[in-house]
């Protein structure tokens, strides 16, 4: 069995400052003799039906009025685009909408080895290399540290310590990461409690708006 040879984990979190996430896969073979993976990533790239295209490491979809590209991307892998939703060996299509990254992998005995690779939406193409190049440089495991620790800053701004252990951790952490995370706008009244500077930019970008729709409505 698999479970016998190999220690899989995958990690998910995002990278800041970029409208993409990244995994890191990681496998570690637990065997006395050397391994070979053929690892495979599939995404579906739905953006109103768009036809994909595919770049050394990068498939995305093709905006007709520029916009945001969901894309799915990742260095050193073979970027492809396929029509269906299987492990095939389909040729490209040119309305495939399924965004295929492969890539091969040689684990000695006992060796750890890693993976990775990023999705998410970008203006330019220049925005996902930097995305994958910060990733890179910075590091999976840093950067995973460092989001962690911009998370526990946020979330102690507010806590309580009751009795009850299921209602300290609603309170200081379920509630508090569906605040900063849902789109509402009455997030905004917990986030000035958890992070100040984001409630401050958000109540500033709903006043622009608002003035924007006044300007729009005097015309």
């Amino acid at each position: 069995a698999w479970s016998d040879c190999l220690d899989i984990r995958l990690c998910a979190s995002v990278i800041p400052g970029h409208r993409c996430g990244f995994r890191v896969l990681r496998i570690r073979n637990a065997t006395d003799t050397s391994l070979t993976l053929r690892i495979m990533v599939q995404a579906r790239l739905c953006a109103a039906n768009l036809p994909l295209d595919c770049a050394p490491g990068v498939v995305m979809t093709q905006h007709p009025t520029g916009g945001m590209h969901p894309y799915l991307a990742g260095q050193e892998w073979r970027a492809r685009r396929a029509a269906y939703p299987a492990f095939h060996d389909g040729t490209d299509h040119p309305r495939g909408h399924w965004a295929i990254l492969e890539t091969t992998l040689t684990l000695p005995p006992n060796a750890l080895q890693e993976a990775l690779w990023i999705s998410g939406l970008a203006r330019h193409a220049y925005d996902i290399a930097d995305a994958l190049r910060r990733l890179h440089t910075t590091g999976a495991s840093a950067m995973l540290h460092q989001i962690r620790a911009q998370w526990a800053q946020r979330l102690t701004h507010l806590t309580v310590s009751t009795p009850e252990d299921s209602f300290d951790l609603l309170m200081n952490l379920i509630l508090p990461v569906q605040a900063i995370t849902a789109q509402a706008p009455e997030r905004v009244l917990v986030l000035t409690h958890l992070a100040p500077q984001e409630a401050k930019y958000h109540l500033l970008k709903t006043i622009r708006q608002a003035k924007r729709r006044e300007d729009w409505a005097r015309l």
